[in-house]
């Protein structure tokens, strides 16, 4: 699998929001995307009868002859043993999806003996996720032989984190920038909780994940124009427990966020996303409801049509929509 710089790699949590929105991507969309999944720890099932349910609902959300990112990052605390790990990819093959495994320079021997044994088994290749201060370490090549591969046949993904990306910095530093199969920078500025942002109106939150990949590559300056990735709408890190949520909109337009909160769904605030909903669909930024499934399903909750929902189909609207404008956005950019 290879692509061009004019692509999407969003990270996504395996959890019921993100594979909803993924799951209902328009056809043309999931051609323009690889995501990154990341497996989240199991609550209360045991690894077994997590893994089922999460991997019944990654094959129902994305199709078998697409390749996609698998990221066992979560798991890593539950101290797994390569056989223990080699049956997360046996789960997962047996699901018909096709996956990538993704690695970490810290991984231990457990995690990448099973990435190896992947690796060769499915020739798919391996993703090499980094941290952006890990681009130039020694330690890429010590991984690199550890799995009997080369650069050319690896992914890499810089991961800025919860920071703005630095491209022009980063780059020109990273070893082996060339060789790489595919190029990807990723970074996710959602922030942590919209508690601190005036409730009944419209807020904006930049979108600096997008500016600070669009602008260095529009300037024909990078050594090697990335591949783009983002957390969508959430925060990077574990996957939350919701606890007490308020009704939010989290809705992408070109350069920032367009996101508008009421009462906590606990407090009967549930009903509160009719009117977030009735003013979205008001306001010039919103794409009208052809636009996604996320969009269609804002205009009839607005309208009545549709209950209110509850905090996972939260995520799954504003996820969905999020997903369908970057996409759209990548390819259509004429500029790239």
């Amino acid at each position: 699998m290879k692509f061009s710089h004019k692509h999407y790699a969003p990270i996504i949590k395996s959890k019921r929001g993100e594979l909803w929105a993924l799951a209902h991507l328009q056809d043309a969309t999931r051609h323009w995307l690889t995501p990154v999944i990341e497996i989240h720890s199991p609550n209360n099932k045991t690894v077994a009868q997590h893994l089922l349910a999460v991997f019944k609902q990654i094959a129902n959300a994305w199709p078998p002859h697409l390749p996609l990112y698998l990221d066992t990052i979560w798991l890593r605390d539950l101290g797994m043993t390569t056989t223990q790990v080699t049956a997360i990819y046996e789960a997962a093959r047996s699901h018909q999806i096709q996956f990538i495994p993704v690695i970490h320079l810290t991984d231990g021997p457990n995690s990448l003996d099973a990435a190896k044994d992947a690796m060769q088994l499915d020739q798919r290749g391996v993703l090499l996720r980094l941290k952006s201060n890990e681009v130039a370490s020694p330690a890429i090549d010590g991984v690199l032989n550890y799995m009997g591969t080369q650069a050319t046949q690896v992914d890499l993904l810089i991961d800025f984190g919860k920071q703005s990306m630095s491209l022009p910095d980063v780059l020109p530093v990273t070893r082996h920038l060339q060789q790489w199969r595919n190029l990807i920078s990723s970074s996710g500025v959602f922030p942590n909780s919209l508690m601190s942002l005036p409730t009944n109106a419209w807020n904006s939150v930049p979108r600096n994940c997008w500016l600070t990949w669009e602008q260095p590559v529009l300037s024909g300056s990078l050594p090697r124009n990335p591949a783009f990735s983002d957390y969508t709408t959430r925060s990077p890190g574990p996957a939350p427990t919701f606890g007490m949520p308020s009704s939010n909109v989290r809705y992408a337009v070109a350069d920032n966020w367009q996101t508008q909160m009421r009462g906590k769904l606990k407090g009967g605030g549930g009903a509160d996303m009719q009117p977030i909903c009735a003013s979205l669909i008001t306001q010039p930024f919103y794409r009208g409801p052809q636009f996604s499934e996320g969009d269609d399903i804002f205009s009839q909750v607005a309208s009545g049509q549709l209950s209110t929902g509850g905090s996972t189909e939260w995520v799954q609207w504003s996820a969905n929509h999020h997903l369908e404008l970057v996409a759209k956005q990548i390819h259509n950019h004429s500029g790239l």
